[in-house]
This record gives C-alpha cells, structure tokens and sequence, in this order.
C-alpha cells in the first residue's frame, strides 16, 4: 500500500470539492437569477466571483471557497434604492438629485454611497439601512 501524504490529499480534496462547489453555485444562481445577462464567473485562490446585469443594474456576488456569500457590490439607479432611503435623501438634501448607488453589503452589514446631483455640487452620501447618512466628498462643478 503506498503512503498518502498530506499535500496529496490537500490536492485530491480540493480537485474534488472545488468543482463540486462551483456547480453548486452556479446551479443556484441560474435559479435566483433566471433573467441575468452578461454572466461572467470568475474564481481565485480567495473564492467565486460573479458578475452581472439583471434589470440594468450590475452586481458583483463574491463567495468564499467553501461557497458562503461573503460580500456583494451593486450600481443601480434612484428607483431600486428602497423607498424609505429614497425619502430620507431627499428631506436631507432637498434640490439634490440622485444621480446614482453603489451599494455594497456583507453578511452582516449593508451600506449606500449615494451621488447626488445640484446645480453646483456633486456630493456622495454614504447611507446605511437605518438611514443614518453622512457626506463623505463634495466636488464644486465646473462652470
């Protein structure tokens, strides 16, 4: 019988779940994701990457290498930024007009860096769920 080293069986698991994980989530996405388009799946020694268009907004999912949900990245417009956010933007910042969101979440945490637009300022909010806000840049426009 011949000896397993524990590199060769490092290897051997990995070759074996990698794939396995992979499919799975691919599998799941398909299910979650049915109108998805540009599709782009990509993966490193850190885990899963896909990226996305659904309903003009583009997402980025990252996995970890055992296939868990470890972080997103979303540009979308003010009609998917929820409703409650949306008001209270615009009581902060009345004359401002959403330009455009980054949203960026995490298991655990979920925050908004919104563009908003004047006559003569771009400024970016950074805004979490509870709606507690803050400007973290403000650029005078060019004339």
């Amino acid at each position: 019988m011949k000896k397993i080293t524990l590199a060769a069986l490092v290897i051997a698991l990995f070759s074996f779940t990698g794939p396995n994980i992979k499919e799975g989530l691919e599998a799941s996405f398909t299910k979650n994701y049915p109108t998805a388009q540009n599709v782009r799946w990509t993966d490193d020694q850190n885990g899963y990457t896909v990226s996305f268009t659904e309903k003009t907004v583009l997402t980025r999912l990252n996995y970890d290498l055992n296939g868990k949900f470890s972080g997103s990245l979303r540009n979308y417009t003010e009609q998917f930024l929820p409703f409650y956010l949306t008001t209270v933007l615009n009581e902060k910042y009345p004359g401002q007009a959403i330009f455009g969101i980054t949203e960026i979440a995490s298991p655990t945490e979920i925050v908004y860096f919104v563009k908003l637009e004047s006559a003569k300022y771009w400024t970016t909010v950074r805004l979490d769920r509870d709606g507690n806000n803050a400007i973290v840049e403000r650029y005078t426009k060019g004339l």
